[in-house]
């Protein structure tokens, strides 16, 4: 954890001051940034120059990314409490996936790209990251999920893409008590294929146990698994074949499995916004540290950007709904979203200084919300806009905005 000597002597960047401008959600060059927050807290348009890029990089040294972990935790803490997260069924849904980051950073002699991996556990329900951790490209995904199911408890419905199947992770997330709902199609062996060629909507099946292997490096006991298996008919007319550990037909119908499984699609917008929304890839600094502070600082700053968001849509007339909390329905009978990109510009000019500030200016804090408000979307449930392949929008390092 942060040593408090650190941050000890008086200074411009103390350990408030520097978790602020974190959470300003930083795109363009450290300095051009910096300016500009410190013009922020000053409620002014001229940019001010209070430090140098270099004094921060001295600052954010002894600065931890764990920091931004814990705040995290402690905000989803707060939203649980006065909030509360939408339940399926009376089940918490957590969508979980991993996407492809190129980074900056140095090697001996000059700046290199970096490619990793982000993995994130994500709550479609109030659109907020669970966790979110910063990978090299030698650790698989479902080494990943592995490594973070400590914070998934029984009262969780882990939600997968066809990527994460095994026996052994089954075994493992039965083992521990964690209900699971994953794509599984027709790579699920024997017993799958003949599922598929059944033509039955759901079947209850016995998957193999765990090799030898696999059992031994988790610790796990080599037992036949036993799961559920659903059709799922798209729209398009693409068929899906979902395993899931809840068993029960008459609790949980198969029928409610496609919605259920059309929300982790969440987590894919989640990538997005952070990645070039936000500007993941746009580093602050070219060490790993830096890259953890980066990724850490920016779920946090997207989580507080949902946070208003929810808020911001109770300034409309209309209803929200219920289980999906991030949608109103109009007078009109129109479903509503708020435009996460507007409300991110306004959100980044008075977040840092309310952050700053002991107190928050309600006033100010009713204005943005009324702004946020303005901007909305027309929502049309299960309306799919497929994107034609294309290269990654990669931005180079030299190539960042102005502001």
């Amino acid at each position: 954890m942060t040593d408090a000597r650190h941050f000890s002597r008086r200074r411009t960047l103390d350990f408030v001051t520097l978790i602020c401008w974190f959470l300003g959600g930083n795109r363009a060059s450290v300095q051009t940034e910096l300016d500009r927050f410190f013009a922020v807290l000053r409620n002014q348009a001229e940019l001010v120059r209070c430090v140098s890029a270099q004094a921060l990089s001295k600052a954010r040294q002894n600065l931890p990314h764990i920091v931004f972990t814990d705040l995290t935790q402690h905000l989803l803490a707060l939203v649980e409490q006065h909030l509360g997260v939408p339940r399926w069924h009376g089940l918490r849904i957590v969508a979980a996936d991993a996407s492809d980051v190129r980074l900056t950073t140095r090697d001996a002699t000059r700046r290199v790209i970096r490619y990793a991996k982000v993995f994130a556990l994500y709550l479609p329900g109030v659109e907020m990251m669970l966790r979110a951790t910063l990978y090299g490209t030698d650790t698989g995904e479902r080494q990943m999920l592995f490594e973070h199911l400590d914070l998934l408890g029984e009262n969780d419905l882990l939600v997968l893409d066809r990527g994460y199947p095994a026996s052994w992770l089954m075994a493992a997330l039965q083992a521990r008590g964690i209900r699971f709902c994953m794509r599984i199609d027709d790579i699920g062996g024997k017993t799958v294929k003949a599922f598929l060629r059944s033509g039955a909507p759901e079947a209850v099946v016995t998957l193999p146990a765990p090799n030898r292997q696999d059992a031994a490096d988790y610790e796990l006991e080599r037992a036949p698994v036993k799961v559920r298996l659903i059709r799922v008919v798209t729209p398009e007319g693409l068929i899906r074949v979902l395993v899931t550990s809840l068993l029960d037909a008459n609790q949980w119908p198969a029928a409610e499995f496609g919605v259920l499984y059309h929300q982790r699609w969440r987590v894919e917008e989640a990538f997005r916004r952070i990645k070039h929304r936000i500007d993941l890839e746009s580093v602050s600094g070219l060490s790993w540290l830096a890259h953890q502070q980066d990724l850490a600082a920016k779920v946090l700053c997207d989580n507080l950007n949902s946070l208003l968001c929810l808020e911001a849509l109770t300034e409309r007339d209309g209803r929200i709904c219920t289980d999906t909390p991030t949608v109103l329905l109009s007078p009109e009978n129109a479903l509503l979203k708020i435009n996460r990109t507007r409300a991110f510009a306004h959100i980044r000019q008075c977040l840092p200084r309310w952050l700053s500030n002991a107190l928050l200016p309600l006033d100010d804090l009713a204005r943005l919300l009324r702004h946020i408000a303005d901007n909305v979307f027309q929502f049309v449930p299960g309306r799919t806009r497929p994107r034609p392949p294309q290269p990654k929008p990669h931005k180079a390092f030299a190539s960042k905005a102005v502001m």
